[in-house]
């Protein structure tokens, strides 16, 4: 008779048991907060609950926007009037039909009947003004500074800009206009006011921030000071209309601050020029002394004009001009640039920065939209908007007229999501929602950027959770409320730091070992019996390999026995 090792009934009953302790720990351990859901949300405090996370994600969207304030050129002048021009009746009647040609929508046709009238030795300003307009409309940038170049650059024409400097001077002046001499008239300053501002700032436009370029823009300041018959006083500063030759006085034209705008911008964007120290001095010497309530530029330029380079004071101190001049310009190109010259100051880390931070404000707030031509509206509206919302301001209504989708989809979303969470009657409202995973109305009032900022309010709800968890004594509500903290946060949701601390005061073992990932909200029974499940085949798996390791022993054993057996 062969011997063999006993069965093992015993253990084989003992790792049942364990099977389903395990299951039913496993299944436990994720259902518990089910079973306590209306009664973990009586932990919420509306009244003190911090919201990091959710304006992160908030601030998040401005990157959308623009991220800096950008120099922007004054735009050129308006077109002249020319059945007003005291020019001879062909030119006039030329260029005249030409214009019409160009409003009916026929801009090639108007451009190739003004080539023969700007070109050559006797080319005339009338024509070379607006050729050089139509070119920019028609978005040919290049060949309007090659027509402005071509005239505003030969012999003849740069005598005629430096017999203007001296038109106010009660001397008889004489200028050149198409190859025939004539006495210089307001209406001829008006018109190379025009033509040296549009000449200059298709430069800036085109990248050239040399010292020719400055050269064009400072000449363009000069002969704007003759025409308002400003004195020789650099301080003497004022805000007026340049109307193009022909035209009525309008505010929607040019104006002496946008003639200064673009000086400002060729020395901001120019980081090489330099100049002699003299004439830094000359330039930075004041004879008054400002607080910073009425000029906010005052007090930067006497701190920086020996500490920055010589492009950015000579920026400083035509800006600062303005504004001990003009407190709020009309001109809102200036207004735009000013803020952002403002914007730079702060970020060299000027102090005290209260007034200068207020006052940039202003000048952005000031801003006539409606006189902004629609590509620098393109231009800088981005960059304002980020600031309004930087500051919590409200976007004024013309700026919403004239916005994008993308970025009026933005504003929408900014407004539903801090009305929800500031105002406290809508912040309980809010956090039942989330609580009960009634979430459709705040999808809708987000759009598209819905699932961020609901990470994030989650995220900052859990924390909250865990921060009132530490004040529960009890271990097991506490180690519930820990599990629900777990339960409620979902993968993607930023981690919560205190919850550790909550659950390491008491908890089980089995507690202290899940893992964040399996918490989700979404079907929460599935992964109680899913645990469940696991826990069982991990035992079993277990108790396969006791077995295997028992047969193992239990035929070595059998073998013995039997050897031993027949050598008796």
């Amino acid at each position: 008779m062969t011997a063999q090792l006993p069965g093992t009934p015993i253990l084989t009953s003992i790792f049942g048991i364990i099977a389903i302790a395990v299951a039913i720990a496993a299944f436990n351990l994720v259902s518990i907060p089910v079973r306590n859901m209306e009664a973990w949300a009586n932990y919420f405090d509306v009244k003190t609950m911090k919201f990091d996370n959710t304006t992160r994600a908030e601030d998040a969207w401005l990157d959308e926007f623009s991220s800096h304030l950008q120099y922007v050129p004054a735009p050129l002048g308006p077109l002249p009037c020319p059945q007003h021009v005291s020019s001879s009746s062909n030119v006039k009647n030329k260029v005249q039909d030409a214009l019409v040609k160009a409003q009916d929508g026929n801009t090639d046709a108007a451009i190739a009947a003004l080539e023969p009238l700007a070109t050559g030795s006797k080319a005339h300003w009338l024509a070379v003004l607006s050729l050089s307009i139509l070119h920019t409309q028609a978005g040919q940038h290049a060949e309007a500074r090659t027509v402005l170049d071509r005239f505003l650059g030969s012999g003849t024409n740069q005598r005629n800009i430096n017999a203007l400097y001296n038109f106010r001077n009660n001397k008889p002046v004489s200028i050149t206009i198409a190859g025939r001499k004539v006495r210089a008239t307001e209406e001829h300053l008006r018109a190379f006011v025009h033509l040296s501002h549009n000449r200059g700032t298709l430069w800036l436009q085109q990248g050239q921030y040399g010292r020719r370029a400055l050269n064009i823009l400072r000449k363009t300041v000069g002969l704007s000071k003759r025409l308002f018959s400003w004195g020789r006083n650099e301080n003497d500063v004022q805000e007026a209309p340049i109307p193009a030759p022909g035209c009525p006085r309008s505010d929607k034209g040019l104006t002496t601050t946008g003639v200064y705008n673009n000086l400002i911008v060729g020395y901001l964007l120019s980081d090489t020029f330099k100049s002699s120290s003299a004439s830094l001095r000359r330039e930075t010497k004041r004879s008054y002394s400002d607080l910073p309530d009425k000029n906010p530029l005052y007090e930067p330029l006497i701190h920086y004009k020996d500490a920055v380079p010589q492009n950015w004071v000579w920026a400083l101190s035509n800006a600062e001009h303005i504004t001990h001049n003009i407190p709020t310009p009309k001109n809102p190109i200036i207004s735009y640039n000013l803020a952002t010259l403002m914007g730079s100051i702060l970020e060299r880390g000027y102090t005290p920065e209260n007034v200068l931070k207020t006052k940039r404000m202003q000048f952005l707030e000031t801003l006539k939209w409606e006189q902004v031509p629609d590509a620098e509206k393109a231009l800088i509206m981005p960059s304002v908007i980020r600031e309004y919302l930087a500051h919590n301001k409200p976007i004024p209504a013309n700026m919403l007229e004239n916005m994008n989708p993308q970025h009026a989809a933005i504003i929408g979303a900014r407004k539903f999501a801090m009305s929800a969470r500031d105002n406290l009657n809508r912040r309980q409202d809010l956090v039942d929602a989330i609580v009960a995973g009634d979430e459709a109305a705040i999808r809708e009032g987000l759009g598209d950027h819905a699932d961020a900022w609901l990470r994030g309010m989650r995220s900052d709800l859990a924390q909250h959770l865990a921060e009132q968890c530490l004040k529960v004594e009890e271990p097991l509500e506490k180690q519930r409320l820990a599990d629900a903290i777990t339960l409620f946060r979902r993968a993607g949701d930023a981690p919560v730091p205190t919850l550790a601390l909550c659950r390491s005061s008491g908890g089980s073992i089995f507690s202290q070992i899940m893992p964040d990932w399996l918490a989700t909200w979404e079907g929460n029974m599935f992964l109680s019996l899913l645990s469940a499940v696991i826990g069982m085949v991990l035992v079993a798996l277990a108790w396969w390999w006791v077995q295997a390791r028992l047969r193992q022993r239990n035929i070595l054993f059998t073998n013995l026995y039997n050897i031993e057996a027949l050598s008796l």
